[in-house]
């Protein structure tokens, strides 16, 4: 309840399936993800477990490689979910999904919750646009597992070890991640992708 509080929104990431555990749903939830596998379901239940297990692998894999990884209880292990922070996960959800609809409609809530952060933290000296991209770019599988990002030689290792549907995946999240950061870097820039454009962007790396 205190993460809803700070963000001013329900999430279900981090609101209703936390409250849905506490309330001894867990066959519920079990029964909700065996059905989203059996029927390949796309919904707010699938997107947060499937992240969830995707990042599972990345540690895992991380941890069996021998890589520093990063202190549960170290510093700026945790901080309070806002306004902004939130909807920045839920465009990332919605990325890894390939929902442009819902990531357009949560990168608009996003910029809005960044415009009042930013007129009450004049210091940081961006706009909304540069502020919510930085942010989503920082949302990276590759982010928040080890002490420090994990870099190309090593990922690109550490993708090899994983089984083959782990890595496709990993890598479909990666490129659609992508894909919406291009869009987002020309929309703040002005300038226009289309999607082939951004696609060939991602294929050859710039």
């Amino acid at each position: 309840m205190g993460n809803w509080m700070h963000q001013g929104e329900f999430d279900w990431g981090n609101v209703g399936r936390p409250l849905t555990y506490a309330f001894g749903g867990n066959s519920v939830l079990q029964a909700f993800d065996a059905t989203n596998t059996l029927f390949d379901l796309d919904n707010f239940e699938s997107r947060v477990s499937e992240y969830i297990g995707v990042r599972n692998y990345v540690k895992k894999t991380a941890f069996l490689m021998g890589m520093p990884m990063r202190s549960p209880g170290g510093a700026g292990s945790f901080s309070r979910p806002s306004p902004v922070s939130v909807n920045i996960k839920q465009m990332e959800r919605a990325a890894y999904a390939g929902d442009e609809k819902d990531f357009n409609k949560q990168y608009g809530e996003a910029i809005e919750a960044a415009r009042e952060y930013l007129l009450d933290n004049p210091r940081v000296g961006m706009t909304p646009e540069k502020y919510v991209l930085q942010k989503f770019k920082a949302r990276s599988l590759r982010a928040g597992v080890t002490r420090s990002k994990i870099q190309d030689e090593d990922w690109g290792a550490l993708l090899d070890i994983l089984p083959e549907d782990a890595r496709a995946k990993i890598k479909r999240y990666e490129a659609n991640h992508e894909y919406f950061m291009l869009g987002m870097e020309g929309s703040s820039s002005k300038e226009t992708f289309s999607p082939e454009d951004m696609r060939r962007k991602i294929l050859l790396g710039y």
